[in-house]
């Protein structure tokens, strides 16, 4: 994978998460970071839809109490 294969993959804009489908998210290995980095295309995915669908700008804390 090349640098500019990790800036414009899938798609060259600013969220690539977001799909022209409303409420439809992409989290694969296309999309950022990248492959091998297991779990955090579809954490960086879900953060997305927390912020265009629900106005969540800010992670929440899911860790144990």
């Amino acid at each position: 994978m090349t640098r500019w294969q990790s800036l414009m993959r899938p798609v060259p804009r600013f969220d690539p998460y977001r799909t022209p489908l409303h409420g439809v998210y992409l989290c694969s290995a296309s999309t950022p970071p990248g492959p091998s980095v297991h779990g955090m295309s579809g954490h960086l995915a879900a953060l997305s839809a927390l912020r265009r669908e629900f106005g969540v700008h800010a992670a929440p804390d899911i860790g144990p109490r």
